[in-house]
């Protein structure tokens, strides 16, 4: 959504979403910003220095006068780490796989059962089980997705047909669950790869998923 300039004053650089100005537009008091998330993605923490010979406070300058990467409304390329809060004497960042271990997956143009893919929390072991998870794929002309399970909402149903509506056939579509029920959109002109972005809804952690689609094969009949 935005980001912060700089450690002296709040001030937020924002990308509004056509939705956003929209309310914008009807006036005040229908645009309301009521949750927010932080991230580091552009943090380089190996830059930090304890040999800095002028003291403990020189030893983060390098991280602290780094360039702040511009504000970018696209999901699967923004917040990938995001700051999140940890029991006390936690020793490990939360961890996130796809139950069989397999991150990248080849499908089919016309794939009529669904790839249903199952995330599993290891960093605490049987995290998210409440809230399930968050999955973001960067086009709807490419997959389809619905949650299923825990929390289950959002998406593209995949029962829908073979076609999609072209309203969200170039947005990004969000779904939650505790698994994810993945159809193509069939391809007819060239084979397509996408990213699947999963994230923990209570403990954090993610995992990128793969996800081609084979071209569409047409048959023609002979006359």
């Amino acid at each position: 959504m935005g980001k912060y300039l700089n450690r002296d004053q709040i001030t937020v650089d924002a990308v509004i979403t056509k939705l956003g100005r929209e309310k914008l537009a009807e006036g005040r008091g229908q645009f309301q910003i009521i949750k927010y998330a932080l991230s580091d993605d552009e943090v380089d923490y190996e830059m930090w220095d304890p040999a800095n010979t002028n003291g403990t406070s020189y030893y983060g300058r390098a991280i602290e006068d780094m360039s702040i990467t511009e504000a970018n409304p696209n999901e699967t390329e923004t917040m990938r780490h995001k700051l999140i809060s940890l029991p006390k004497n936690s020793q490990r960042l939360p961890s996130i796989s796809l139950a069989g271990g397999v991150t990248s997956f080849t499908i089919d143009s016309n794939l009529l059962n669904p790839l249903t893919l199952k995330p599993v929390t290891f960093n605490p072991i049987g995290g998210n089980q409440n809230l399930g998870y968050t999955a973001i794929i960067d086009s709807g002309a490419i997959l389809k997705i619905e949650g299923g399970g825990a929390n289950a909402g959002g998406g593209t149903s995949y029962l829908q047909g073979i076609g999609i509506s072209t309203d969200i056939a170039g947005k990004t579509i969000t779904a939650t669950g505790t698994q994810f029920n993945i159809l193509p959109v069939p391809q007819y002109n060239e084979n397509k790869t996408t990213q699947l972005l999963i994230t923990g809804n209570e403990t954090g952690g993610m995992i990128i998923v793969t996800i081609t689609i084979n071209k569409a094969t047409v048959n023609v009949p002979t006359i």
